[in-house]
């Protein structure tokens, strides 16, 4: 009878320290669920500094009878009629020749026909069959210095459905532009266009036949 009750009691105190332990358990849950992450703030280093000798602007070029002239990169070329030219400029010392330029050429209806880079653009020349294409020297007058004009197709595993016209001077587009130098006084003049668009294409090679160096 004795060891019953022993037993009876023994199993009410465990009963009993289990039922805390749960409960103490289930408060430390609760309480742990309201805790809120923190942050420390990062340390203030300064206000940062730009960049010396660059800028970065665009605007739309003043024509002389069609004439857009870039003194900076010395050479001029004669737009068709009611063409516009808008001119992205950056100047940074610790870039090749001091900057470079960018000149888009819109049509008459203000739609894009081509661009002018200078110094050339080193990347962004896939999608097209530059082994397949053909280059052609055009004689500068007053120069002795040639333009090269290489015509290519689209890579149809690209995606691209565009012919390409890039006329390059400095170098020889497919022999790349090996110095800096080369380079600071190199420059192109593309423009893609539908294999349908011949009158495009067209307008296009009169308008590089006009250019000169100054």
């Amino acid at each position: 009878m004795k060891k019953g009750l022993v037993f009876l009691i023994t199993i009410v105190l465990v009963s009993g320290l289990l039922a805390v332990g749960f409960g103490c358990q289930e408060e430390t849950t609760d309480e742990s669920a309201k805790i809120e992450p923190t942050t420390t703030p990062l340390p203030v280093t300064g206000t940062p500094t730009p960049t010396p000798f660059s800028t970065d602007t665009e605007e739309t070029a003043t024509l002389d009878n069609q004439v857009y002239t870039n003194e900076d990169f010395g050479y001029k070329i004669t737009l068709p009629a009611g063409y516009t030219a808008d001119v992205e400029e950056f100047r940074s010392e610790a870039y090749y020749g001091g900057g470079r330029d960018t000149v888009r050429i819109k049509d008459a209806n203000g739609e894009a026909f081509a661009t002018i880079a200078t110094p050339p653009p080193e990347v962004g020349w896939q999608g097209y069959l530059w082994d397949q294409g053909t280059e052609t020297e055009i004689a500068v007058p007053g120069s002795d210095q040639s333009l090269y004009m290489l015509k290519a197709e689209p890579d149809p595993e690209m995606g691209n459905e565009n012919n390409i016209i890039m006329v390059s001077w400095g170098a020889k587009f497919m022999e790349g532009f090996d110095s800096n130098d080369v380079f600071a006084e190199s420059g192109i003049i593309y423009m893609t266009y539908s294999p349908d668009d011949v009158e495009k294409a067209e307008t296009f090679e009169e308008m590089v036949r006009t250019l000169r160096f100054i």
